[in-house]
């Protein structure tokens, strides 16, 4: 949780210093943007413990909702940055086999 946090607040304290904010001003936003997290922790993992058997179900979602994002938007996206259907394509393959890979080493299937 915490790498992706300090993301996060990278992401907004670049937004928000180059309008001229104090740095502590976006300091203070990236702490009360994460502030939530810990606030709703104990409460989402005794909601997902009730619902332990269809939480397979719920992470099907998830995970259609990202592919869906990520066929609808980046996809065609790259395709206006590049220029360059191959590139798309072998970049595409290969994060594919990467996501692959860690899948079968992580399972221990070999």
């Amino acid at each position: 949780m915490a790498i992706h946090n300090i993301s996060e607040g990278i992401a907004i304290s670049l937004s928000l210093v180059p309008r001229r904010l104090s740095v502590l001003y976006a300091v203070l936003w990236c702490i009360v943007s994460s502030a939530p997290q810990p606030i709703f922790g104990v409460p989402a993992f005794l909601f997902v413990e009730q619902w332990l058997p269809i939480l397979p179900c719920g992470l099907g979602f998830a995970g259609g909702a990202m592919a869906y994002v990520a066929v609808q938007e980046l996809l065609p996206e790259s395709l206006e940055d590049t220029k360059s259907l191959f590139t798309t394509i072998s970049a595409t393959a290969f994060a594919f086999l990467v996501f692959l890979t860690v899948q079968i080493v992580l399972s221990g299937t070999i």
